[in-house]
């Protein structure tokens, strides 16, 4: 008896192609809009301050990058979801849609989960009496991407995923496989999260967290070798998708085109990871054979790089075994270092920031990366970003859970990209191209 087939087993021919990213949006610690977190980044300005009480939790004493801007006595969830539609509502500007034009029923929507709030707890009333807040707002994960539907009316398919802090990578892949299989003719796609206390709590207990003593700002070290801990980060990032035809037929400018995605699990334990990188480096050989590219062809990784020794470790091994030890023109970053771990926002956020980089050919740094970890001569950008064409990029995510994503993009040749923009005037850049992370050659652009 025949199997059924769901994928095609030839992994040599693209899973995914012909899906373009027309519209971004994000809300960051380092801005409320898309291009001053852009620049920010290139600055490496730094979004983390030291958190001491946040809500009815006190004695914290963490450093954490909030969105200073909103409000601190809103609930999490309440939050996450005003990042997700400021987010939301930058994106579908940007790709420039016209939603009173076309079918809304088609208009999907694909976010991560948030976390919900427990503060309703503290609630005292009798069965009359009114309560605080919404329920609805109040705990389930669905809220933000619900809020988002009916804010603008997107009548197509809701779905929600949980898989920790590759949760909003994964919903953009599933955004983009609901396209290709005409489930849908737009998407938007991305993740939010704000900072649960009792969350930040759980994270501090279980000793992920790097202590912010002395100087909140470099307490994250991405891929460097006196790491010691990731700092809580609030993002919204999402993104607007349609099939590559349908952009060029309405004339809209492309950030980049998905060629092919993954999604594999690693099976080792729930929060510890493979010393090997076993599986992190079957994806990504997988998905340079779906991409059909060698690994020459891959100029950018923006990775997962927490700053804590395990994740470190296990990408740089990864990366080591499937693009050689000195790769000669591969670029690989984490942005943690400046916004922090925005758990389920990261992967999306990530992924915007990598289209950005390939927009305006330019490679932000890993902020607070001095003694780069001794696994292979990978060159992850110490303090200083590059200016570099980039074709081809990969955004891989690493999730407690054993959720392992990752994504390849192309910046397309043959349709409408988006214009290069200037970089801003005080972003870091390396003046050659590869030097130590402890050299001090920096050249400011003009």
């Amino acid at each position: 008896m025949s199997k059924l087939r769901i994928f095609s087993s030839d992994e040599s021919k693209p899973l995914l192609s012909g899906v373009a990213i027309t519209g971004i949006g994000l809300v960051t610690s380092l801005g409320h809009d898309r291009e001053t977190v852009w620049h920010a980044l290139q600055r490496g300005d730094l979004g983390a301050k030291y958190l001491e009480d946040f809500g009815a939790v006190k004695g914290l004493d963490i450093p954490a990058a909030c969105v200073e801007w909103a409000d601190r006595k809103a609930t999490a969830s309440q939050r996450a979801i005003e990042f997700a539609l400021i987010a939301a509502s930058e994106a579908l500007q940007d790709s420039e849609l016209k939603l009173s034009h076309i079918n809304r029923e088609r208009f999907a929507v694909s976010t991560s989960a948030h976390f919900g709030d427990t503060t309703f707890c503290n609630d005292h009333h009798d069965k009359l009496s009114e309560p605080s807040r919404a329920w609805w707002d109040t705990w389930y994960p669905n809220s933000a991407c619900a809020k988002i539907a009916t804010s603008f009316g997107l009548l197509g398919a809701r779905t929600v995923h949980a898989t920790a802090c590759a949760s909003s990578l994964i919903s953009v892949i599933l955004a983009a496989r609901n396209l290709l299989d005409h489930q849908c003719d737009y998407a938007i796609a991305g993740g939010m999260d704000a900072l649960h206390p009792l969350v930040a709590a759980s994270f501090q207990r279980m000793g992920v967290l790097a202590p912010g003593a002395g100087n909140p700002g470099v307490a994250c070290r991405p891929f460097d070798s006196n790491r010691n801990g990731f700092v809580i980060g609030e993002a919204a990032a999402m993104l607007v998708l349609e099939r590559t035809e349908d952009a060029v037929r309405r004339g809209a400018p492309i950030y980049g085109e998905i060629v092919a995605t993954k999604m594999l699990s690693e099976a080792s334990h729930v929060t510890s990871l493979d010393e090997n990188s076993v599986a992190l480096t079957y994806l990504l050989k997988s998905l340079l054979k779906s991409s059909n590219w060698s690994a020459q062809d891959v100029g950018y990784i923006n990775a997962h790089g927490t700053g804590t020794e395990q994740n470190d470790r296990n990408e740089l091994t990864a990366i080591s075994k499937v693009f050689g030890n000195s790769p000669q023109d591969l670029k690989v970053s984490s942005i943690k270092g400046m916004v922090g771990h925005t758990i389920n926002a990261a992967g999306g956020l990530e992924l915007a920031t990598t289209l950005l980089a390939m927009r305006d050919g330019y490679a932000p740094s890993t902020r607070n990366l001095i003694a780069q970890e001794a696994i292979g001569d990978i060159d992850c950008l110490g303090e200083y970003g590059v200016e570099c064409a980039i074709d081809n990029a990969i955004k891989m995510s690493v999730a407690f859970g054993g959720h392992l994503a990752g994504v390849a993009i192309r910046k397309p040749k043959s349709v409408a990209t988006r214009s290069r923009c200037s970089l801003d005037r005080n972003a870091r850049i390396r003046l050659e191209s590869k030097v130590p992370a402890t050299a001090t050659a920096l050249r400011r652009a003009a």
